[in-house]
């Protein structure tokens, strides 16, 4: 009779048969319980492996360029963020140096700035050297065919062009400061 391991065992009455039935219910009870056990750790095994190693398992040599593949990608992101930050300072030290250029202009113009009142002063006195140097010529050339107004119109002519030409010459030497100075300014 075959023995199933959760049946009771049958006991016989004979001394010698009970013992060799005891010994044979133990044996086929060891088996089984080895059977089942090795069948529970042989699953758990392929559990294990099918979870661990999907279908596709990969090999090491796929590992290893993946792997190297991911250090690249946080390499280039470190690099990306670093040049950010790079260049955010470059246009903070671009803009500090445009603002100090502006003021050093700016110190530089009040510095050669008249003021109006002085302007004035000035426009007022050119007047009075102009009447007083039109008199003596007005004398002199009374002679001549020329009316006094067109005398002064033509000296006051002569007086403009010249300080047109005192202004430009100004202009030019204040335009080489200007690229004296933008040439220092690097960018």
């Amino acid at each position: 009779m075959n023995c199933i391991p959760s049946s009771p065992v049958h006991g016989r009455y004979h001394e010698e048969d009970s013992d060799s039935d005891l010994d044979n219910v133990q044996s086929n009870d060891g088996r089984a319980d080895s059977n089942i056990t090795d069948e529970i750790l042989e699953e758990r095994k392929l559990k294990y492996q099918r979870y661990k190693q999907p279908l596709s398992s990969s090999s090491p040599i796929r590992d290893l360029m993946r792997e190297r593949r991911k250090g690249r990608l946080r390499e280039l992101a470190r690099e990306k963020k670093i040049n950010s930050y790079r260049n955010d300072m470059e246009q903070f030290v671009m803009e500090q140096e445009y603002l100090r250029h502006l003021q050093d202009m700016q110190q530089e113009a009040q510095k050669h700035e008249i003021p109006p009142d002085e302007i004035d002063r000035l426009v007022e006195d050119e007047g009075e050297v102009v009447n007083s140097a039109d008199e003596p010529a007005m004398l002199n050339n009374i002679s001549t065919k020329r009316e006094p107004k067109q005398l002064n119109e033509d000296e006051e002519l002569i007086r403009l062009i010249e300080l047109q030409e005192e202004y430009e010459s100004l202009m030019e030497q204040e335009q080489q400061e200007l690229e004296e100075t933008l040439s220092g300014f690097s960018i």
